[in-house]
């Protein structure tokens, strides 16, 4: 629900978000500030359908969003379709933020900025998360991001693996771990294109693997800016 002073909050319903936490943050650029929509989230199918709703094609298509995923664990199995890595797709110039580490409860809870708290589970059955955004920026912290499988790559986090997708992206302050791929990227694969900003930092890349190379992941920066800071 919007209104004119520019903040447009929802808070899930038991159909359509609701249950633990988890935040992821995705940020996408250059939208103006009365087009904010905050969503939180409580469980797996309820993360998923938030991001369908920002996604091109939601009813928040084309405006800036926060995504608040509380406390608890989201395996890609409870979700619909399960068994698919949750995921994101825009072509808008919007800004698209998501966090994870937040306590207490819907709609209004606290961030502790402790990524334990926030676990993505990909259980062994598919990659974990999957964002696609052709401009603006993607933010995704203070996330767990775990036991992802997957025969092609990656198998963790995947930021703009496409040909299109363009932009900025900053990866901060996750745990990122026992992801397995088939192919390439078993943790994390990541790019950004045209003059936007790639940055990594601040994360805990862990015990992932790959069969065909780079296990804990990549980072390419497409004309822009890339920086890759602080990671164990």
């Amino acid at each position: 629900m919007r209104n004119p002073s520019g903040l447009s909050t929802h808070t899930p319903s038991a159909g359509t978000y609701a249950g633990a936490a988890l935040t992821l943050g995705l940020v996408f650029a250059s939208v103006p500030a009365f087009a904010v929509t905050t969503l939180c989230v409580t469980n797996a199918v309820q993360l998923q359908n938030a991001l369908d709703d920002v996604s091109d094609g939601g009813i928040y298509a084309g405006t800036s969003a926060t995504i608040m995923v509380v406390k608890g664990n989201y395996p890609t199995t409870d979700k619909k379709p399960p068994n698919q890595a949750c995921h994101y797709a825009s072509t808008a110039n919007q800004a698209n933020t998501s966090g994870g580490g937040y306590r207490g409860a819907c709609p209004s809870p606290t961030p502790s900025g402790d990524p334990t708290l926030s676990i993505l589970d990909g259980d062994a059955t598919s990659n974990v998360l999957e964002i696609h955004s052709a401009i603006g920026t993607v933010h995704v912290s203070h996330l767990t991001i775990q036991n992802g499988k997957t025969g092609g790559n990656p198998a963790g986090l995947s930021i703009n693996a496409h040909v299109g997708d363009n932009s900025g992206a900053l990866v901060e302050n996750n745990i990122i771990q026992n992801n397995i791929s088939g192919g390439l990227f078993g943790g994390l694969f990541v790019a950004s294109g045209g003059t936007t900003v790639l940055t990594v930092q601040n994360n805990m890349i862990a015990n992932n693997h790959a069969d065909n190379g780079y296990g804990g992941g990549d980072g390419v920066g497409n004309g822009g800016n890339m920086g890759l800071y602080s990671k164990t």
